[in-house]
């Protein structure tokens, strides 16, 4: 078998693998496409290696990447700092590296930690983004894929950085402060063209109800406020 031969009996399968799980992932209400990409790390039996090689990446808006490696299958997912000093590690019961945003290579996990211990390796590092890696077989079922995408969604809603900006999606628990949010800056912007007897009918009590019937109809909304840096960082 010559070399095209053998990178296309490769890569036939991986793509598709890729375009069958993200149908499927698309079909389960899960906003997906994917792409090629190269230059990840993976480890090897002698430490991480980087790949030179593209693997097809299914991103899942808003919430975990999904690498189509030739032997295995991993599910990336980046959690703010805070997030992950909360998370129940405990939950997790599959293999899994946690690792801080500023080196990939870095390990913060090793099997037979306690989440105390983990916890406090997370404090320790000090980046403001970790990243939990779930492991799954390459011959493991669309299912299981989605039962660990699942199990990622149940860590929480997946913020977006920019500097010390942070964008948030809107829920119940913080449906008041988004209402607030808008109401102040719609009477604001509205302060010189309506009445201002109608400009202040806009208070958070309205815009809450308004913001709520537009969850209930399937929209998603978002929320943008500053993330101060911690002391000492």
């Amino acid at each position: 078998m010559d070399l095209w031969e053998t990178l296309n009996s490769a890569y036939e399968p991986l793509y598709r693998r890729a375009q069958a799980l993200c149908s499927r992932l698309n079909t389960a209400g899960y906003g997906c496409q994917w792409n090629w990409y190269a230059f990840h790390f993976s480890r090897r039996p002698v430490g991480f290696s980087q790949e030179f090689f593209p693997i097809p990446v299914i991103t899942v808006q808003g919430l975990c990447d999904i690498g189509l490696e030739p032997d295995h299958i991993f599910i990336e997912r980046m959690l703010p700092r805070t997030q992950a000093l909360e998370l129940d590690w405990s939950a997790i019961r599959r293999p899994f590296e946690v690792y801080g945003a500023d080196d990939y290579c870095g390990d913060l996990y090793r099997p037979g930690m306690t989440p105390d211990q983990l916890r406090a390796r997370i404090a320790q590092d000090g980046a403001k983004e970790v990243g939990v890696q779930l492991t799954l077989a390459a011959g493991c079922t669309d299912e299981e894929v989605l039962t660990a995408v699942a199990e990622c969604r149940g860590w929480g809603p997946r913020p977006f950085f920019g500097g010390n900006a942070m964008i948030v999606p809107i829920t119940e628990e913080n449906l008041m402060d988004a209402a607030r949010v808008h109401a102040a800056s719609w009477q604001s912007s509205h302060r010189g063209i309506c009445s201002p007897g109608f400009a202040a009918a806009h208070t958070a009590e309205r815009q809450a109800a308004y913001l709520r019937g537009e969850l209930q109809a399937g929209k998603s909304l978002w929320l943008p406020f500053s993330s101060p840096e911690e002391p000492g960082r």
